[in-house]
């Protein structure tokens, strides 16, 4: 405390009546670390607050434990590393050397495990040691440690932002591309296809997917366009290139599926109605022609039996004797 000699801390906790509550406080809050279950009760905990302390520290640091053992350990790789947040102890057994590695930032978890505690038991906190406001001091740490990490956290922060930003404009540029499509979900299309018989025949289709393709290589696995990175990520150009094409699969009557892009799919009903008017055309005149054809054979039917009919009065008028005779 204050880094004042013990002596004088003890002067001080007998004189000052606050400062003992105070470090009380300070300590109940801090056996709060050994809390790392949820679902834990309070009494439970509370009853074997202390051991639950100590096991979940040794834990954390395994030279605590082997050293109750007896047995020799040193930090030959360091005694804390900075950049994975962790200790390796070596331990000298029979067997020879051990490393263990220690849990990963375990001051962080700690104070992970108190947090939980005051979440799960909030009014327990505010009755034993939790201030009833909080404090307005606020200290900054100015050590090349906290600088470094207040400045790495900064970077992150950007970075997120700039992942965002890139995200929200990929998804801006594939919705522009699904709202050019020209047709929705279920809507009916009528499509010819020429038979191998050399026959045109039309089939009625259904659109069920609207999606977008990306470009791929020959064996159609290796794809062409890679995503963007860095300021590429905001290239309009770059990102259509590797978001590809749109693509819709229109369902057949048959349970055929077939995929067309959304310009060749109009092309396809333009073609298939014009088409469709000069079948409707040929039948129309095809009809007529067989129309006109039926009504020949009638009146040539008829003509044949008029033409008989004439033949037989013709026959009859001559075997009749005239009056002169």
């Amino acid at each position: 405390m204050f880094n004042l000699p013990s002596e004088l801390v003890q002067h001080i906790f007998e004189f000052c009546i606050d400062k003992r509550l105070s470090w009380n406080k300070l300590n109940q809050q801090f056996l709060k670390g050994g809390f790392n279950r949820k679902n834990l009760k309070l009494n439970k905990y509370l009853e074997k607050e202390q051991w639950c302390c100590k096991r979940s520290w040794e834990a954390a640091r395994p030279e605590l434990y082997w050293c109750k053992r007896n047995i020799n350990f040193d930090y030959r790789h360091g005694e804390w590393s900075i950049k994975k947040k962790m200790a390796v102890v070596t331990l000298t057994t029979r067997r020879g050397l051990r490393n263990i590695w220690s849990a990963k930032d375990p001051v962080s978890r700690w104070f992970k495990n108190i947090k939980k505690f005051e979440t799960s038991y909030p009014e327990y906190a505010k009755e034993t040691y939790l201030p009833n406001s909080p404090s307005p001091i606020k200290t900054k740490g100015v050590s090349k440690f906290y600088v470094d990490l207040r400045a790495s956290n900064k970077k992150k922060k950007k970075k997120e932002k700039e992942n965002e930003a890139a995200s929200l404009f990929m998804e801006e540029r594939k919705q522009l591309k699904l709202d050019k499509c020209s047709f929705k979900k279920m809507q009916m299309v009528l499509l010819s296809f020429t038979m191998p018989s050399g026959k045109l025949k039309f089939y009625k289709g259904w659109v069920r997917r609207i999606y977008l393709h990306q470009h791929r290589g020959g064996n159609g696995y290796r794809k062409i366009f890679s995503a963007p990175r860095g300021k590429n990520r905001f290239d309009a150009l770059k990102i259509d290139n590797y978001i590809g094409e749109l693509r819709i699969t229109i369902i057949f009557e048959d349970t055929e599926a077939r995929h067309y892009t959304n310009h060749k799919l109009i092309e396809r009903i333009q073609t298939s109605a014009k088409e469709l008017i000069a079948k409707e055309k040929r039948e129309e005149v095809n009809r007529q022609i067989l129309k006109e054809e039926e009504e020949k054979a009638k009146i040539q039917k008829d003509l044949a039996i008029l033409t008989e009919r004439l033949s037989k009065i013709n026959e009859s008028l001559q075997r009749i004797p005239s009056c002169g005779n």
